[in-house]
């Protein structure tokens, strides 16, 4: 199975939005469920054993049963389905959990009920994220199945609905798993944006937020040293091709979010020195729902809560603030 997630459909590489673009729905399902039939068979014949290592999330108690019947039902053909507490990066194969179907298109736009940590790492594998139906498909054949029709989750929810024309978030997680069927080698979502996390993310927090940032492929600034410098060279460079994000936290206790006074005079200098410059101050939650949408969502929706970093949101967004914000921010600048 490691073998057929290093697979591409096309033998070229590519960048997730050039994939994604020219193709409808209708070929983005039929190339992850090309991709999700490959993962879930074995190379070789039925004589070959399979192993495929699952996380579950959120799962009622009597759709966890019938997977651990399934789980015993399966021993007996050479296939092991082995039950991780959490995603691990190259040795998950799959992911279960619960589901809404909307039917009002088609394919039937089947919608995740939660949006986990262990889903959302899933999703940017693109990797098979299917519903207790298929495992009720597999019981009755007694046997692992292709998924098919309302069996796979093809979308994630998505927090921020405010602007409901920036992007369409339906089938973002059938996009990831076509654009790797199509050829795409790492995830390319957040390729050439570089994230400073600002705040007090808890230790397990942390550790989410950078697995899904690295995931996406994105690059994290390591220090506010190493953030100065970068916004250093966007000042002095052409470089349009770099977006800066500071990924806040939603904490009120540090009014300053852990962006130094410093750091918040430069970014004001290098938005008002170019027009060009892309960076960003946004809720951490705008990484969600990047991934909900498989793009690039604008800052807009996304304001962070420490006066500070709500002021580097509005300097960046370009968004007026208000006569309360503003008394906040002479009380910091």
């Amino acid at each position: 199975v490691e073998a057929l997630m290093a697979m591409a459909h096309d033998s070229s590489a590519g960048n997730l939005n050039e994939i994604i673009n020219p193709l409808s729905t209708q070929e983005i399902v039929q190339y992850a469920d090309e991709r999700y039939s490959s993962l879930l068979s074995a190379s070789g014949g039925s004589d070959v054993s399979l192993v495929l290592n699952v996380v579950t999330s959120n799962l009622s108690e009597e759709e966890s049963d019938s997977l651990n019947s399934l789980c015993k039902l399966l021993k007996d053909k050479n296939v092991s389905l082995k039950l991780m507490k959490s995603f691990k990066a190259n040795k998950t194969h799959l992911c279960i959990t619960s589901a809404s179907v909307k039917k009002q298109s088609k394919p039937s736009n089947v919608v995740s009920n939660a949006r986990t940590m262990k889903v959302m790492r899933s999703t940017l594998a693109g990797l098979p994220i299917l519903c207790p139906q298929w495992v009720n498909a597999c019981l009755s054949k007694g046997e692992i199945v292709a998924p098919t029709g309302d069996m796979s989750i093809r979308t994630l929810p998505r927090k921020q609905t405010d602007n409901d024309d920036e992007c369409d978030d339906r089938f973002g997680v059938a996009k990831y798993a076509a654009a790797f069927q199509k050829g795409m080698q790492s995830n390319t979502l957040l390729s050439g944006v570089k994230v400073l996390m600002c705040g007090s993310f808890g230790g397990s927090m942390a550790n989410d937020i950078k697995g899904l940032l690295q995931d996406a492929g994105a690059t994290i600034i390591s220090s506010i040293t190493v953030a100065s410098r970068n916004l250093s060279d966007m000042q002095s460079s052409a470089d349009t091709d770099t977006t800066f994000v500071f990924l806040c936290d939603d904490s009120l206790l540090d009014k300053s979010c852990g962006i130094s006074d410093s750091l918040y005079k430069q970014t004001k200098k290098v938005c008002d020195n170019s027009e060009d410059a892309k960076v960003m101050a946004v809720h951490f939650s705008w990484l969600f729902d990047c991934i909900s949408c498989a793009t690039l969502m604008l800052a807009t929706s996304y304001e962070p809560s420490a006066p500070r970093a709500k002021a580097l949101w509005r300097l960046a967004a370009g968004v007026e603030a208000d006569e309360e914000d503003q008394g906040k921010k002479s009380q910091f600048y």
